[in-house]
């Protein structure tokens, strides 16, 4: 690898896409098909993407995640193939400027509401193609939660539904500062997801001449854009997540303050989990829970597809709109709580007691 180093900038996108190309023969599929494509954005750059197809003619639902982690590894690509088992296509793509996307890494900023809207070309072009029914959905944790909100400000008229895990609606309050300081080792390790390492020292730079909110972080803050978000989502929080109140907020303000098609037509489950996606289990550390406390987010993220995406009547629709889980102590038989409740909104009903 320390030769690629030294090959021009064209030369090193070439080898990294037959590198990724070889790859992709490295992991059995089953009747999956993996293939890697670039994705033409409005302003001519192009995003990577890896779409994983069911056998069969189609055409298939779409479904796809947007995040600037690595799209490569072993178990990202397993758990695509796995999903488009369930009958969908199924697209992963890294923001502009991450993996082999190309364009210049500027975080967020090129997914939203702004000149480019990468999220919007996305999902447009996602929706259009042969294989595809014209019903597209979203998934993801974290990243990819915050690129679903911003991606539901644009309303591209292909987008059917979300489900979002871990998920927050200004970066400013619940990424870049948290608790309101700054994590600058954090982000620069952000170099590592780069094409051109250097484009992340220049957006740091960039972040740290706006130290308190202003203009500059509110482009990156759904909040005041919330009326335009227009689908039905499904969110899952973590009740040990930092982004928890994210989670929580992102389901009320859609729930309550969205567009006709997202008012009254959200979901919320919140768990004993961490920040994360597949790892809703019953372990927290040296923390366990009784078995109860596990979340199949696979199933139930597919279950909620096939009914809006698919329109199987599998009831997904009817669930009660919010579903938490009351923690009790852990290692004490008979300890109150521990136990899963639902409610009609959250904040649940409350009543003053003397």
């Amino acid at each position: 690898m320390r030769l690629i180093r030294f090959l021009p900038l064209a030369a090193l996108g070439a080898t990294l896409l037959a590198l990724s190309a070889a790859r992709a023969a490295d992991i059995d599929f089953g009747q999956i098909t993996e293939k890697h494509v670039m994705i033409p954005m409005r302003d001519g750059v192009k995003l990577s993407a890896y779409i994983y197809t069911p056998p069969g003619e189609g055409p298939w639902p779409v479904v796809f995640e947007q995040r600037y982690a690595d799209l490569k590894g072993a178990d990202t690509r397993k758990s695509f193939a796995k999903m488009a088992e369930y009958g969908y296509v199924v697209a992963g793509v890294n923001y502009r400027g991450a993996g082999l996307s190309e364009g210049t890494w500027v975080g967020y900023r090129a997914l939203a509401w702004g000149e480019k809207k990468d999220g919007y070309d996305l999902c447009e072009w996602l929706g259009t193609q042969p294989w595809s029914t014209g019903k597209v959905g979203t998934f993801g944790s974290s990243q990819a939660g915050f690129a679903q909100n911003f991606l539901a400000v644009t309303q591209p008229p292909h987008l059917v539904c979300q489900y979002m895990i871990d998920t927050g609606l200004s970066l400013y309050h619940e990424g870049y500062r948290i608790g309101g300081t700054t994590r600058p080792i954090r982000f620069k390790a952000m170099r590592s997801v780069c094409r051109v390492p250097e484009h992340n020292d220049a957006l740091l730079a960039e972040w740290f001449q706006h130290p308190t909110y202003d203009e500059y972080w509110a482009a990156e803050d759904c909040n005041p854009h919330i009326p335009k978000m227009n689908v039905p989502c499904c969110t899952i929080g973590s009740w040990y997540d930092f982004m928890c109140v994210g989670s929580i907020d992102s389901y009320v303000g859609r729930q309550h303050h969205g567009g006709p098609n997202s008012k009254g037509k959200q979901q919320l489950v919140i768990g004993p989990w961490l920040h994360g996606r597949f790892n809703k289990g019953n372990v927290v550390a040296e923390l366990k829970y009784p078995e109860n406390a596990k979340f199949d987010v696979l199933s139930h993220m597919m279950r909620y597809f096939d009914h809006y995406l698919k329109g199987k009547d599998n009831g997904v629709e009817k669930d009660e709109p919010v579903k938490y889980y009351v923690m009790g102590a852990v290692g004490e038989e008979g300890a109150p709580g521990n136990e899963w409740r639902t409610a009609k909104d959250w904040p649940i009903a409350a009543k003053q007691v003397p």
